[in-house]
């Protein structure tokens, strides 16, 4: 499902140059937030921070959680910012 490298600023940064791998492909994947740097790169940060509240409430070391490029978690791939929405925690 994913990989994590361990450290904030190098996963924000991984979610951030997706885009640009995406821009690279024939046929982009639909649904995928790319903005401006600045833009992409406050998106990448609130998921990112949504997902450290998602794993302190399940005590887990969000540097070992598994996660896509684009911070997409589980088997359906929710947005963490999704899941804090819909959870009841």
């Amino acid at each position: 499902m994913g990989n994590n490298l361990g450290d904030k600023d190098k996963n924000i940064q991984r979610c951030v140059e997706y885009c640009d791998v995406l821009r690279s492909r024939p046929r982009p994947i639909e649904g995928t937030k790319c903005y401006s740097t600045t833009a992409r790169t406050s998106w990448c940060t609130e998921q990112y921070s949504a997902l450290e509240k998602i794993t302190k409430n399940l005590g887990l070391d969000i540097n070992k959680v598994p996660f896509s490029p684009d911070f997409g978690i589980g088997y359906t791939q929710f947005q963490p910012t999704t899941w804090i929405s819909i959870s009841r925690t």
